[in-house]
């Protein structure tokens, strides 16, 4: 069993009194070897801060409040995509636009997917499982898939990703670019324009469900680049699943044993 973390913010601070652990019992960590358990910490404005006890509550204001409830959410994940280590086809979205420039798209939050529904929708029934949006100010560089960041793989090899003020942080994509420097890869951390993309031999959607998911074909308008294979993604992809079922050393700690044995609640 491995765990799987996504940030949502630096410090969040809470007390032991607010916070409690549910018992876990041992039949729900029975786990599939290449499932994992997703930790989602997240936080949430209670109801009773905006209505101070009031009756009839008065209508909610628009403000910053000084308190939170701060929640982790444990659910197992596997495979994104039914097919697991399966190639698929993306569609780039022309009509919407995932986040805009200076606001939050860098940021886990939840009205951030929000704009993907329609697109998602739309492509999927024209056979796309999945979108790849463009920067909404010049719709000229790379930003990132539906829900997962975009990996990509040079012709000399090199290993690259697009870096932008509206793409979400990845701890998974930390790890992968992590485990490409440590196979010998050059690793390029930069903007990615669109006229580059259909040189690229390998493209991958990225992040915590899925690892890594190759993508097969790219259509923009009546245009789509093929990708020929995904062997580069392929290595990265076991070696990364490798770390996460204990089946190879743990050079920077990226692991822990958790629930070694029947959990008890605090």
């Amino acid at each position: 069993m491995s765990i799987t973390c996504r940030r949502t913010a630096r410090v969040v601070p809470y007390t032991s009194d607010l916070s409690s652990s549910a018992t876990a019992p041992s039949s729900g960590l029975a786990l599939h070897p290449r499932c994992a358990i997703h930790l989602s910490p997240f936080t949430f404005l209670p109801t009773r801060s905006l209505c101070r006890g009031a009756y009839p509550p008065p209508p909610p204001r628009a403000r910053a409040p000084t308190q939170y409830a701060f929640c982790v959410l444990a659910s197992p994940v596997g495979a994104y995509y039914r097919g697991g280590l399966e190639a698929i086809d993306a569609l780039v979205v022309e009509n919407f636009d995932r986040a805009a420039p200076r606001g939050v798209g860098n940021i886990k939050a939840a009205g951030n997917y929000a704009p993907d529904v329609a697109p998602a929708s739309e492509a999927k029934a024209q056979g796309y499982p999945v979108c790849l949006y463009l920067d909404s100010k010049e719709n000229a560089y790379v930003e990132e898939f539906s829900t997962s960041n975009f990996i990509g793989v040079t012709a000399d090899g090199t290993v690259i990703t697009p870096t932008s003020a509206s793409i979400l942080p990845s701890c998974t994509k930390g790890v992968v670019l992590q485990q490409a420097r440590e196979l010998g890869y050059k690793v390029e951390e930069r903007p990615v324009p669109w006229e580059e993309v259909g040189t690229l031999k390998e493209v991958a959607a990225c992040g915590t469900a899925v690892v890594l998911t190759p993508i097969k074909s790219i259509a923009r308008g009546d245009k789509k680049h093929h990708l020929p294979g995904f062997d580069t993604i392929a290595k990265l992809y076991e070696a990364v699943t490798k770390l996460q079922r204990a089946e190879a050393p743990d050079l920077h700690g990226l692991t822990r044993v958790v629930c070694a044995r029947p959990h008890e609640a605090l």
